[in-house]
């Protein structure tokens, strides 16, 4: 028997209130039938709710085939102050009636109409048709003239319906499968945005409360835990969570893998490398067990091996699921670390393939402009590939930003009349302004914009909203290798840079960091002779007690 036609739009859904308030079955109880002579007919009705919380109705009918126009017609009854029944029709997805005795159960749904919390005492079902008049038939006096009531069944059965809104609510929990509630949840775990991650923490919750079986919501949970408190405690908390995914479920690889990532996090190396090595002899293919293992490498130190692991998530067969998220990190990790080993042509296998695979929906395309207008120089490549990342409605700050960068490079190596439509450009796409000198300065390929814009005006010492010059962005952004680039162009080493007038020098000493320290001397700066606030950097710097920073500073003198 086909379940087709829509009988009309319903509003599915059903509450956790309505879970608690089980009804009292009722014994079906028939009505008088309004016409005699028809063979149409409905009985056994019955009313319950099933373990999901869906109010079901369970009946037998009797169907002539004619008229062919019949149909069911379903109510709840709502006793009103005098002790009469209103009764209210409840949406159902309406069957297509086969002619013989059949046997049916339906789902019904909440009334229409009041958005508040209510009661209903009965529910009615009637078998229906229009009422197709002959010729002589006297005329409707109202509407119950305009159809014919073959069959109608009654129960008293109280259903506390939840108010509207809740009902919406709680429809997901009703009308799909964990799995697909769980499916629906991981995108925005992956994200990790605070908002969408508070937002389904209660959902993944409530799964482990229906089911304290279900292994994959506690995975899940894990994860919405380390990213909502990335700290010792969080991976503690997170740990207990696997380990209770793992007592439901012994040895799963996808356990193992999560597991061994908190291990690496925890320091506890040689435990993130056991599980590793069993989820791979379980032939997983969740990709996040390579990125996790070259992870795991790279901080012993190991990372050739840890290259290798990388290159195993990205060129493994991709899943076409949310373990693509392991293989972006992947390639961004192989990134980073190519470009400390300037290894050039794998830089340029590696972008090409990210593109290849994710698609102008991957957005990558300007990063790999970037990329190709610093260690090359090319304008035109890199302002195509920022155009096609904005056409594809990728409109990023990069992609601008490339574009912005790409002509001020074009600009600087052409002539009249083009030039002057090259730097248009560039100020559209990206305004000159202390951030833009520094983002020139991020490779030789570009200084020659920089020593034009010098020349027409600019000062290399110009500040942005927040009085920060390019040498102060370069700094904060730990850019060591142009640091010296902006000093060779006249940035000053005790420039002041922030509201309140901070030496740039002070920078790295404020993100303890002694390699930038260490620059800083090298390039003439005295910390003997700096100060902030008025108080000795190099006395604060030797009260704080952190001895990398100490033996960093030395003397503060910049003489070996």
């Amino acid at each position: 028997m086909s379940i087709l036609r829509l009988f009309r739009p319903a509003v599915l859904v059903v509450s956790a209130a309505v879970l608690v308030f089980l009804p009292r079955i009722g014994l079906s109880q028939t009505g008088p039938e309004l016409d005699s002579a028809a063979s149409n007919s409905l009985s056994n009705l019955r009313v319950a709710q099933d373990n999901r919380g869906r109010w079901l109705i369970d009946f037998d009918y009797f169907y002539t085939g004619s008229p062919p126009t019949a149909y069911l017609w379903p109510m709840v009854g709502v006793k009103t102050r005098s002790g009469d029944v209103r009764n209210v029709y409840v949406p159902i997805v309406q069957p297509q009636l086969e002619r013989g005795s059949h046997h049916l159960s339906l789902e019904i749904q909440r009334p229409d109409g009041n958005p508040n919390p209510m009661t209903t005492d009965q529910f009615a079902l009637e078998l229906r048709a229009p009422w197709n008049r002959g010729p002589n038939d006297p005329k409707p006096k109202g509407p119950q003239d305009l159809e014919k009531i073959y069959s109608r069944q009654q129960v008293d059965v109280s259903i506390k319906w939840p108010s509207a809104a809740k009902w919406e609510e709680e429809r997901m929990y009703v009308t799909r499968t964990p799995d697909e509630i769980l499916g629906d949840m991981v995108h925005t775990i992956d994200l990790g945005v605070w908002d969408g991650l508070m937002a389904v923490k209660p959902v993944v919750e409530r799964l482990i409360a229906q089911d304290s079986n279900y292994a994959p919501a506690y995975l899940e949970l894990a994860r919405i835990t380390m990213k909502l408190n990335w700290s010792p405690e969080g991976l503690h908390q997170a740990e207990v969570l696997i380990n209770s995914a793992l007592a439901i479920k012994p040895h799963d690889a996808n356990a193992n893998v999560l597991l061994g990532y908190v291990y690496v996090h925890q320091k506890r190396n040689r435990e993130a490398e056991r599980l590793f090595k069993e989820a791979a002899e379980a032939g997983t293919t969740n990709l996040w067990l390579w990125a996790n293992w070259g992870e795991l490498l790279v901080a012993e130190g190991k990372v050739d091996q840890g290259i290798e692991k990388y290159r195993e998530a990205v060129n493994r067969p991709r899943s076409k699921a949310t373990y693509d998220r392991a293989r972006l990190d992947a390639f961004e990790k192989l990134i980073t670390l190519l470009k400390k080993q300037q290894d050039d042509p794998g830089l340029e296998q590696l972008y090409r393939q990210r593109i290849a695979e994710f698609g102008e929906d991957g957005c990558f395309n300007a990063e790999f402009g970037r990329y190709v207008l610093q260690q090359r120089g090319d304008a035109t490549l890199a302002a195509m590939l920022a155009k096609k990342e904005i056409a594809g409605g990728c409109s990023s700050s990069e992609s601008k930003e490339v574009l912005g960068l790409a002509n001020y490079v074009a600009w600087a190596g052409a002539t009249e009349p083009f030039a002057q439509d090259y730097l248009n450009q560039a100020h559209v796409y990206l305004p000159m302004g202390a951030r833009t000198i520094y983002l020139l300065a991020t490779s030789e390929r570009m200084i020659p914009a920089i020593r034009k814009l010098i020349a027409m005006g600019e000062s290399i010492e110009q500040r942005d909203n927040r009085q920060w010059n390019a040498l102060g962005h370069a700094l904060k952004e730990r850019d060591y290798l142009t640091v010296p680039r902006l000093i060779r162009l006249g940035s000053r080493v005790d420039s002041v840079v922030g509201y309140d007038e901070m030496p740039v020098s002070v920078i790295p000493i404020i993100q303890g960091d002694p390699e930038g320290i260490r620059l800083m001397k090298k390039l003439g700066v005295n910390y003997g002779s700096v100060k902030l606030h008025g108080v000795s950097i190099l006395e604060q710097v030797k009260r704080s007690g952190n001895q990398k920073l100490i033996d960093a500073i030395g003397s503060g003198s910049n003489r070996t």
